[in-house]
């Protein structure tokens, strides 16, 4: 079984570090999202064991899509 992992980071070079570090491991699967609009978008469909979030952000940062993701 893989693990589904959503990474949520502003900053596109943090995104690609994390991606390639994360899955060095063959039991994770990945989705990296530039803010928490598009992780929020990202939820149904990806259905994440883990989600990563960056604390801030423009507009939406960490803890509002968290509570977002809770709702």
């Amino acid at each position: 079984m893989s693990w589904r992992i959503l990474y949520v980071d502003d900053e596109p070079d943090l995104r690609e570090v994390a991606q390639i570090s994360l899955e060095l491991d063959p039991g994770l699967d990945v989705k990296c999202c530039a803010s928490g609009a598009e992780a929020i978008e990202a939820l149904p469909e990806w259905r994440p064991h883990l989600v990563l979030l960056d604390v801030m952000m423009p507009e939406m940062d960490g803890p509002a899509t968290l509570e977002r993701i809770r709702q």
